[in-house]
């Protein structure tokens, strides 16, 4: 998935109370962190450049715009 649309997803799963839209940050730099971002109840979006764009994400129906690789 492309950045925009990442970005449009976690803005319209906001919008439901869905998800957390964060400040992104690199999960490389904060590995020792991870136990702790995982506990969130809910996915993270994460790109393919390994930096977090949302947490607790409850993501609802397969979209068939959403790729999950």
């Amino acid at each position: 998935m492309d950045d925009v649309s990442l970005l449009n997803e976690i803005e319209r799963l906001e919008g439901y109370n869905r998800a957390y839209k964060t400040e992104e940050f690199d999960l490389k730099e904060c590995v020792k962190k991870l136990p702790e971002i995982l506990a969130i109840d809910g996915a993270l979006f994460v790109g393919i450049d390994c930096r977090c764009r949302a947490i607790g994400v409850i993501v609802d129906k397969c979209r068939d715009s959403l790729i999950f690789l």
